[in-house]
């Protein structure tokens, strides 16, 4: 199931983690995986542009995690994001993270 408008849920199935947050005023953005052209210096000449390959995709997306009004922790949301970075999938390594968009974003209104 979708979240709410406003907000998504990161989470992974190797192992099973789930964070559904609200997503920051600032709009998610790609910062990285265009490119892949790399400048090599030589002697007294301009330098040679050769293309490496692409770098992999990278998208920064501002989360919010508020137990304010209703006095709870996010200790365990701040918990479950940090255990997504680290190698604990059962094959060794860092878990597939998947995020299941919101429907609108809050800055498109």
């Amino acid at each position: 199931m979708a979240p709410g408008p406003g907000h998504v849920t990161v989470y992974t199935i190797d192992p099973p983690l789930s964070v559904t947050a609200r997503l920051s005023e600032d709009a998610p953005t790609i910062t990285q995986g265009y490119g892949g052209w790399e400048e090599v210096a030589r002697p007294r000449k301009s330098p040679l542009t050769t293309f490496q390959g692409s770098p992999g995709l990278h998208m920064s997306i501002g989360l919010m995690l508020d137990g304010w009004a209703p006095n709870t922790s996010v200790e365990r949301e701040c918990a479950a994001l940090e255990k997504m970075g680290w190698p604990t999938a059962a094959d060794g390594e860092p878990p597939r993270v998947r995020i299941n968009r919101q429907t609108r974003h809050p800055a498109a209104t």
